[in-house]
């Protein structure tokens, strides 16, 4: 194996550049459906709306952030269509003693 060659993705890696690149609020990100990925001629996208995992700051906050270059380059998609048929959500966040912190959904 080559370095470079082989890329790992969890939900601690890509939270983050999900952070840098759409400039989402981590708790949107961390509260995401696989679901909310959504494709629109051609186009992926996150859909950041209420759901069952989490509410949004305020009304204004629904709304759809376009999926390009870097995120899809580190491969976003691909891990989103891996995890789709296991898990309900991308990851949870979980109270720590002191904040709040972002850990994998384990597959049921």
């Amino acid at each position: 194996m080559v370095p470079g060659e082989v890329i790992y993705h969890d939900a601690l890696s890509i939270v983050p550049y999900l952070a840098r690149y759409t400039l989402a609020r981590r708790e949107e990100l961390c509260g995401l459906d696989v679901d909310d990925v959504l494709d629109e001629s051609g186009i992926p996208y996150i859909f950041v709306r209420p759901n069952e995992h989490r509410t949004l700051k305020n009304p204004q906050s629904t709304r759809r952030i376009p999926l390009i270059g870097e995120v899809v380059r580190l491969g976003f998609l691909r891990y989103r269509a891996e995890i789709k048929s296991l898990v309900l959500t991308f990851w949870a966040m979980v109270e720590t003693t002191s904040r709040k912190s972002v850990i994998p959904v384990p597959p049921n």
